[in-house]
């Protein structure tokens, strides 16, 4: 029901709404980057492409779906027709500020954007990204899995010694991996529970009740079912995470292995003085092209010596590639 829920999530984002809210400041702020990127989601959903593009970039910096809009625009950008504007996206998601995201689907999009302009050499090195930047740390987690054969219990034990900061080679498996599942938008959730439950009970043991310490003890007590029930929770929630990082990477290795195949058919077709799949290749884009939506701040990256990133950038690079349709490819 993509319009109603549009109507919802719009209402959210009046001055009117927010004014009357009853939340604080922040609370406020969060909701309505969390109504953006839900906005931008079914204007995607509903191939509104322009519109998409528009609301994920309503998203503040300081949001914790800060990156996810970032990544989100990139697709939205790609079937928008805007090649540039996905491989500028994604230089953003693959900055150092985001390092510990685990996310092979960024390098594979940006295989798939530069197949569709024919530069093949760059759609191959991608691929390669691919796999080396992550093929490893997913073979360690099957690994890890299929060994360790983990419980709710146990999962909550591999998940507390990632936040506690036990060594990578204690952990067993992929640190990248490990956070990234820690904190997808269920376990932040579940966590924040747990701490504030956690908070509570330390507050109640230092301060007691109505500044009396008399009865603390069965109070205390009788929060440790709800503090087992969340451990077992975030242990459940996080092997789930773990399992679909899993499967997740599965099937983007065969559309890796497909899009290889693409690669190799397309280069020996371009031998032959031809083109596969011409009438749907990217034969040209106009360099200044313009976004509806877009801020005033842009900046065409080019690549640098220092290969250098700026927190205030991140989010505006476009890329200034020509696509090699048609063209000599070498």
């Amino acid at each position: 029901r993509s319009k109603k829920a549009e109507t919802h999530f719009k209402s959210i984002l009046m001055s009117e709404s927010q004014i009357n809210s009853g939340l604080d400041k922040q609370s406020m702020k969060e909701l309505a980057n969390l109504s953006q990127l839900a906005l931008g989601r079914i204007y995607y959903q509903e191939k509104r492409f322009q519109e998409s593009i528009s609301s994920y970039r309503q998203v503040s910096r300081d949001s914790l779906s800060f990156y996810d809009s970032i990544f989100e625009q990139s697709w939205a950008f790609f079937m928008g027709g805007y090649p540039n504007h996905t491989l500028g996206a994604l230089h953003s998601v693959e900055s150092p500020f985001f390092a510990q995201v685990f996310n092979p689907e960024a390098s594979l999009l940006r295989a798939i954007t530069y197949y569709w302009m024919c530069r093949y050499d760059d759609s191959r090195i991608a691929l390669a990204d691919f796999s080396e930047r992550h093929g490893d740390a997913v073979e360690s987690l099957s690994t890890f899995l299929d060994r360790q054969k983990l419980s709710a219990e146990t999962a909550y034990q591999l998940f507390e010694n990632l936040v506690s900061g036990v060594s990578k080679e204690s952990l067993g498996v992929s640190e990248r991996i490990l956070k990234s599942a820690a904190e997808t938008p269920s376990l932040i959730f579940l966590r924040n529970q747990y701490a504030s439950l956690l908070s509570e009970i330390d507050l109640i043991e230092s301060k007691g009740v109505n500044e009396s310490k008399k009865g603390v003890s069965k109070i205390v007590a009788y929060a440790d079912p709800y503090k087992k029930l969340l451990r077992e929770r975030i242990g459940i929630s996080f092997l789930g995470e773990l399992r679909e990082t899993k499967a997740q990477y599965e099937q983007l290795y065969s559309q890796a292995e497909f899009l290889y195949l693409e690669l190799l058919m397309s280069e020996k077709e371009k031998l032959l003085g031809r083109e596969l799949h011409a009438s749907t290749k990217i034969t040209r884009v106009d360099l200044k092209q313009r976004v509806g939506g877009w801020a005033k701040k842009t900046q065409s990256w080019d690549q640098s010596d220092k290969n250098e990133y700026w927190w205030d950038e991140i989010g505006f690079y476009v890329y200034n590639v020509e696509p090699m349709c048609g063209k000599d490819n070498g």
